[in-house]
């Protein structure tokens, strides 16, 4: 049993705590998500299940879509609204030019350093811990890419855009940037992700109203041409994580890996094409002695 939700995060919840939701209607503990959300966001958050969690660092899930409200003239120990005040400055009411040109600095590949207050690790720990304690540490910096920025609305004092961006990239940190360019200072006021990867909002659904046909199939998480059949012959050895050739399958894997398909359209796992052969990266019905589990 496995499988994957698109899920509609609301505002307030953390989410562990909508897994645990997601848990108690499927009746499984087994369940991971695809890139958390903070309890002041929303949106989508896709949710995996028994063995597809082990599918989960080769889906792609890439990129991400945001529409964020950003506050100028106010920063947060957070970067967001949740987080203490800790400056607020007058500032003059920016033209859409000055607006659009600050946020083209943030266009493409860029370097960030994720807030204190964050479950990135340091040494084991993650950083809200040493916050927490007051504790300085060196927060290391991430190269994230960001696709596409675009300004929605301009409200004098907030700023509503849209943003495509790489896994990994905080948005909390891309608002304060933005008014540490502005000269004002800003935070994150709130925050909806709309998309990750193939999956849309509109197809989320709210996690008090899951239905059997709320799941859906693990390949709308892989590109078509990630995707390639074996022989039937080939199942067997695949299942046992053995080499099988290269010239069996449906289609070259162009790509570092591909989910793989059994003749009869059953996903097996993870395969790796290296030279000639196929090597099974995640197998998901492991053949055991004389069955497959």
């Amino acid at each position: 049993m496995f499988g994957i939700i698109n899920i509609k995060k609301p505002v307030g919840p953390t989410s562990h705590q909508v897994i645990n939701k997601v848990r108690r209607f499927l009746g499984i503990k087994r369940c991971g998500h695809a890139g958390t959300l903070d309890p002041l966001a929303s949106g989508v958050l896709l949710v995996a299940y028994g063995p597809a969690t082990r599918l989960i660092p080769y889906m792609d899930i890439d990129q991400k879509e945001y529409i964020a409200n950003i506050k100028l003239g106010c920063t947060s120990s957070t970067y967001d609204l949740e987080g203490e005040l800790t400056s607020v400055v007058e500032h003059p009411a920016y033209t859409e030019k000055e607006i659009l040109d600050a946020l083209q600095c943030f266009s493409g590949k860029i370097i960030q350093t994720p807030p204190i207050y964050s479950a990135v690790k340091v040494s084991g720990k993650e950083l809200y811990k040493y916050a927490r304690k007051g504790q300085s540490v060196e927060i290391p910096e991430r190269k994230v890419t960001i696709y596409e920025i675009e300004l929605l609305e301009n409200h004098g004092d907030c700023l509503t855009i849209r943003v495509l961006c790489s896994s990994g990239t905080y948005i909390r940190t891309l608002a304060s940037d933005i008014g540490k360019q502005l000269k004002c200072g800003a935070y994150l006021q709130s925050l909806i992700r709309t998309k990750v990867g193939q999956f849309d909002i509109k197809d989320a659904k709210d996690v008090e109203d899951l239905q059997p046909e709320s799941i859906v199939d693990i390949e709308m998480a892989f590109h078509k041409d990630r995707k390639v059949h074996i022989k039937l012959d080939d199942e067997i050895p695949f299942n046992s994580g053995r080499l099988i050739p290269a010239c069996n399958i449906s289609n070259p894997i162009n790509a570092k890996t591909a989910l793989v398909f059994s003749c009869s359209n059953e996903v097996l796992g993870i395969g790796e094409q290296i030279d000639a052969h196929i090597h099974p990266k995640v197998v998901l019905r492991p053949y055991i002695g004389n069955k497959i589990e």
